[in-house]
């Protein structure tokens, strides 16, 4: 009779033995009766197994869904022979990996001898891998963050052409080894298996293991700076943008964290705020402090008045523009710093630099000797249809992410919005959502939108401003100057996550990779321009964003101007060719601002950067961030 360490390891084998089915791709399991059999064999024995480990072994590992993994059997069995088959794929790629990560990190295990570590970037060392074979591109969206990649079995990998992937392979581990202390169970990384198969697809040869590290945020180093200086921080931003991950690794050093999520602590926060402020050990973070109301802040403020001199004594995080919410009227002003935390950037995802800004307003041949990482067309559109939302990056299939996106935004409908206003007919706001997304990167007409809603035109402008109290869109202002006294002052309005935006309107990333599909040049615009509005806060040419467009229909995508008047103008073209019509609003505005021009750039889907005259530059899309 096995025991029950023996039982753990054949989970864990199951759950490897999982990964190298799943490898082959979607299409290829669900047509392979082979394929699907052998997956009903391993969800088969796991349940088997975890039905033979005795309790007190698997209260031990509380991470471990143990219920559902010993159900695994029975419905199998149950469902036969009219199984879900798409329910089985997303439980092989989805949930399996997790339950294989949770018991390995429950247990001690011992790196073979032979085994590297290194660190690979989707851009660099990562792409060279794994995009030589698609055959592991299925998991390959896991390397967008930096990750620990553990390379196992190197003898096997001979089989591979001409042994270069092994040559590649160890020049990377010799540059960027780390040594074998990582560990599964540290708290900022998640694993998961790579099965590498014969060169004829006919046997696994070994495994990589991928540790994937919490991609870092911008924002961390941005918040610990306004702790010194002020004695309020406040942490606003979209729902699910990584809010709560940043408080809990914040207060690991020292602090209080708690939640209005807790209902027993906002029952406290509202009754008797006072209580809740002087009753944990600064600095006190607050998650989702707006449920708080006004009672709270002004207990804060009290609080902070109290002591002055003392800094970053509170930490305030909450998924809507804090100081808009109404009632909330006291503002802190002079007291806090307020840092937006948005979605990821792609230099986030990418281990970019996320620098264009202060490069854009540099000399222009710095401009055109980068070499950013030519994307092809899918690339992009595939990036644009992710978004930049944490949990979207691991969901591998796009029926999980289409089911996140809808989930997020019911979230925000019956949720978020009910608490900041008494709205009258929830059922108008689906449909005022996808008239946005499909006008993102078009001016603001209120009229036009109100009659396509439905709604009269001041419930529009209070829906409009509810949804960019919490972070669904924004708006990029008209930009002008003394010689533009023409131009237009109608805002543009840009969908903050362009992955939902397309979500919204059913695009993938195959439909937006036909130059034909009209949505495919505006939702590129919009995902540039949020790339650019993220780089704001920390870059160091201290900018503002707006728009321009005149009567005579002179118009440019993005204008970037610098405190003392200096400016950068952005056009966004999503096309792999440009030529001198492209740059022809650039060079009217070159011409008419003279030395205050800075330089005019195309953003692209070319290949290289290009120079089109006096400070005019064509740049590939990955130059915003790479």
């Amino acid at each position: 009779m096995r025991n029950p360490a023996e039982r753990l390891n054949d989970i864990v084998v199951a759950v490897t033995d999982a990964a190298a089915l799943v490898a082959r791709g979607h299409s290829e399991f669900i047509a392979d009766p082979l394929l699907i059999r052998a997956a009903k064999n391993i969800l088969a024995e796991i349940g088997e197994a975890a039905k033979g480990i005795d309790d007190d072994t698997l209260s031990t590992m509380p991470g471990v869904p143990w219920k559902n993994v010993k159900g695994m059997r029975d419905k199998v069995v149950h469902d036969y022979p009219d199984i879900d088959l798409d329910l089985m794929w997303e439980t092989l790629v989805h949930e399996l990996p997790r339950v294989g990560e949770a018991i390995a990190g429950s247990t001690p295990i011992d790196h073979p001898t032979g085994c590297y570590h290194f660190r690979p970037s989707l851009t660099g060392e990562a792409r060279d891998i794994f995009g030589s074979d698609p055959r592991l591109l299925v998991r390959g969206r896991y390397l967008q963050s930096r990750s620990l990649i553990t390379k196992c079995d190197n003898a096997t990998l001979k089989a591979w052409p001409g042994g270069t992937l092994v040559a590649h392979l160890q020049r990377v581990s010799a540059r960027l080894a780390t040594g074998s202390s990582a560990s599964p169970t540290h708290h900022n990384l998640r694993s998961w298996q790579f099965p590498i198969f014969t060169p004829d697809n006919s046997q696994t040869q070994g495994y990589a293991l991928a540790m994937s590290e919490l991609i870092g945020r911008r924002a961390e180093s941005l918040i610990a700076e306004a702790l010194t200086g002020f004695r309020v921080v406040i942490v606003n931003g979209p729902r699910q943008t990584g809010k709560s991950t940043l408080l809990e690794l914040s207060a690991r050093n020292a602090g209080s964290l708690v939640t209005l999520d807790d209902r027993d602590v906002l029952r406290v926060a509202r009754t008797d705020p006072r209580g809740l402020v002087e009753g944990y050990a600064r600095p006190l973070l607050i998650d989702e402090v707006q449920r708080g109301g006004e009672p709270l802040v002004l207990a804060i403020k009290a609080a902070v008045d109290r002591a002055p001199r003392e800094m970053g004594a509170f930490v305030l995080a909450g998924s809507s523009r804090f100081l808009t919410v109404p009632g909330l009227t006291e503002s802190l002003a002079g007291r806090a710093r307020i840092i937006d935390l948005w979605p990821l950037t792609q230099g986030e995802i990418s281990a970019g630099a996320d620098n264009f800004i202060d490069l854009a307003f540099g000399p222009t041949n710095d401009l055109r000797l980068t070499s950013p990482v030519f994307l092809t067309r899918p690339e992009v559109m595939s990036r644009i249809t992710m978004g930049g939302f944490p949990a979207v990056q691991s969901l591998p299939t796009r029926r999980l992410r289409s089911a996140w996106f809808e989930d997020y935004l019911r979230t925000l409908v019956t949720r978020d919005l009910t608490l900041l206003s008494a709205i009258r007919k929830l059922d108008d706001l689906p449909r005022l959502v996808q008239l946005l997304a499909a006008r993102t990167a078009q001016e603001l007409n209120v009229a036009s939108l109100a009659r396509d809603a439905g709604i009269n035109g001041e419930t529009l402008r209070s829906y409009l401003a509810l949804l960019e109290t919490i972070y669904l869109h924004l708006r990029l202002p008209a930009w002008s100057t003394n010689f533009t006294s023409r131009a237009k002052h109608h805002p543009k309005v840009h969908m903050v996550d362009t992955g939902l935006a397309a979500n919204v309107l059913g695009l993938t990333a195959e439909r937006l990779s036909t130059p034909t599909t009209q949505m495919a040049g505006p939702l590129f615009e919009t995902f540039v321009v949020n790339e650019l509005v993220r780089q704001q806060a920390w870059s160091d040419e201290r900018v503002r964003l707006g728009h321009f467009r005149d009567r005579e229909q002179r118009e440019v995508d993005l204008i970037m101007e610098a405190g003392d008047g200096r400016v950068v103008a952005v056009e966004m073209k999503a096309a792999r060719d440009v030529d001198e019509t492209d740059f022809r609003w650039l060079a009217y505005l070159r011409d008419r601002l003279g030395d205050r021009f800075v330089n005019g750039i195309v953003i692209h889907l070319g290949e290289r950067p290009l120079p089109f005259g006096d400070r005019l530059t064509a740049l590939p899309v990955s130059a915003v961030w790479s």
